[in-house]
């Protein structure tokens, strides 16, 4: 039973570009941090650097709730579907592959 409310549902693509970040690390000798690089590939004069591409694309995906005076409630994720960690053109056996996947939970109000 959904009262006088109504769900709500939705769906599509997103595209996102990078503006800037931090890369956290957790480590048995300590917690450090290293400012994300934005470039295409990976840079041997910087081997330690966090490197990462500026565009990225993916889907959307919400469900929530609207009740009948407007509050609404809306979970919602986001699933990245490019690669983001530059090229590994210096490693070409490396095959790792990041990619975003975020949530958020929201509360609204219609007028």
């Amino acid at each position: 039973m959904l009262g006088t409310g109504h769900l709500l549902l939705g769906f599509g693509p997103y595209v996102a570009y990078g503006l800037g970040g931090k890369a956290k690390f957790d480590s048995p000798l300590g917690s450090f941090s290293e400012n994300i690089v934005f470039a295409k590939e990976f840079a041997s004069v910087n081997p330690y650097g966090q490197y990462f591409k500026r565009m990225d694309f993916g889907s959307n995906l919400f469900f929530g709730y609207e009740l009948a005076n407007g509050i609404s409630l809306k979970l919602d994720t986001q699933i990245g579907l490019g690669k983001i960690n530059a090229d590994n053109r210096n490693y070409p056996t490396d095959k790792t592959s990041f990619k975003n996947t975020g949530f958020d939970l929201s509360l609204g109000y219609m007028f």
